[in-house]
Formats: C-alpha cells, structure tokens, sequence
C-alpha cells in the first residue's frame, strides 16, 4: 500500500486571503510567523512598537510574495487599549473583516524574578498587563467580527496556545547581557534529550502556520508544547547566577 507523504505546503489553501493579526510582530516569532504565513497568500495586520523593525518585517513579507497592499502595519504600545481598538479597527477599514488573531506580545521585564531575590510587584503588574489583560482586551474587541466567519467551537471560534519554551530571540538581548543570555540558554540545553537543543523561531512559526489555516480544524483548546521536551528533561534555570 502506497503512503503519500504529508507536506504542509501542499494543504494551506484555506489561508488565501484569510485576514490574521499577529501583535509583537516586529521581531522574534512574531517576525518569523509573519514571513511564514506570507508565502500563503493571507492578508495580515502586523503590529509592534518599533516602526522601522516592523516596516523591515513587512519587506519581508513582499519579498515571500505578499502585496503591499495586503500587509498594513500598526505602531503602539499594545497595553494600551487605544492601541488594541486601531488595531482590530486596521484589520475591518483595510480588509474588511478578521479570521485569526495571533496574542504573541510580550517582553522579559527588568524586575521580575523571584520575591526572595527582588521581584517587584511593579513587574507582576506589568507582565500581567502585557501577557493577560492585553491578549483579553484583544480577543474582547475582536470577537464580533470573528463569529462572522464561520468555524469550530460554540460562537464559530477556535483558541488554542502556543508553549514554545526557551527560543533564541532578540527579546534575551534586551533583557540581558550576551554573556547572561548565552548561560542561560547554556543552562537550558543542558537537559536535552536531542542534538537540536532549542526550537528556531521558524519551526514555531510553521506550527502557527498550521494553527491559522483549516488543517487544524480538529485542534481547539490545546495547549501545544513544542519545546523538544525541555519542560520534561532540563534543570530548572538557577536565578541566583544572574
């Protein structure tokens, strides 16, 4: 019996034209989920808050075969609910309607940590209003143009999560010197099990890719772990080395 061989690339027609917002799309995964959808044909809503890495990322997306009037962009702090609302606002005055919408902001904070070594309060709210009530207020504005397109779930809406665990980005960089930003990731890939030690951002961006199209019509309320299993294998990061 002959066993044809699936390939992604051959079942991603039902993301031609799809209208997806990706938030913190200006680098990292963000960045790389963006330039991995395009070669599909959707239409995207890209937002950051570095104008001209996010201008740099919508090149890249002509370059993968978008059009530029299929990508329009939006600057702005997304803890900022006016900032949500011109974004959603972007994707109906440029397209006219709204399929998927990609949570994927989000930044180390300066003070986090543990309380016992100085994590403030400060930054429990900050990460709160970055990692919790943005993607809310986000998915909040969004819903009502979203239940107009019919598919899974109750209110035709599908949600699952993305746990990538450590990846190398830019968003280390920031947090961190280089020299602490290469020992944490040294102290990461100590545990695994594989030779690849941590997931690129363009294998996460290809499982994004297929959570945005009708592939995925199946998988709704997971949580997908694509870590190369190092919830499951590495040490926990010692803070007290930084």
């Amino acid at each position: 019996m002959a066993i044809e061989r699936f390939r992604l690339e051959d079942n991603m027609t039902s993301l031609l034209r799809k209208v997806i917002i990706i938030t913190g799309a200006s680098s990292g995964l963000g960045a790389a989920s963006a330039v991995a959808l395009a070669k599909y044909s959707p239409r995207l809503v890209l937002h950051g808050r570095n104008e001209k890495a996010l201008s740099d990322v919508k090149q890249k997306c002509l370059d993968h075969g978008l059009r530029a009037d299929d990508v329009a962009t939006v600057t702005g702090d997304i803890t900022e609910e006016k900032t949500i609302r011109k974004i959603v606002q972007t994707a109906k005055d440029v397209f006219g309607t709204l399929h998927v919408v990609f949570n994927n902001a989000g930044y180390l904070h300066p003070e986090d940590g543990p309380i016992h070594m100085g994590g403030t309060v400060k930054a429990l709210d900050d990460l709160y209003s970055i990692y919790v009530r943005a993607p809310y207020l986000l998915v909040q504005e969004s819903v009502p143009e979203l239940m107009k397109n019919k598919g899974l779930g109750m209110k035709g809406i599908r949600v699952n999560s993305i746990n990538p665990g450590f990846v190398r980005t830019g968003i280390l960089d920031r947090r961190f010197t280089e020299e602490v930003g290469h020992l944490m990731m040294d102290m990461v890939e100590k545990g695994s099990p594989f030779q690849q030690k941590l997931a690129t951002t363009d294998q996460i961006a290809r499982i994004v890719v297929f959570l945005a199209s009708d592939q995925s019509a199946a998988v709704h309320g997971h949580n997908l772990t694509c870590d190369l299993a190092a919830t499951l294998t590495n040490p926990i990061v010692e803070f007290t080395k930084f």
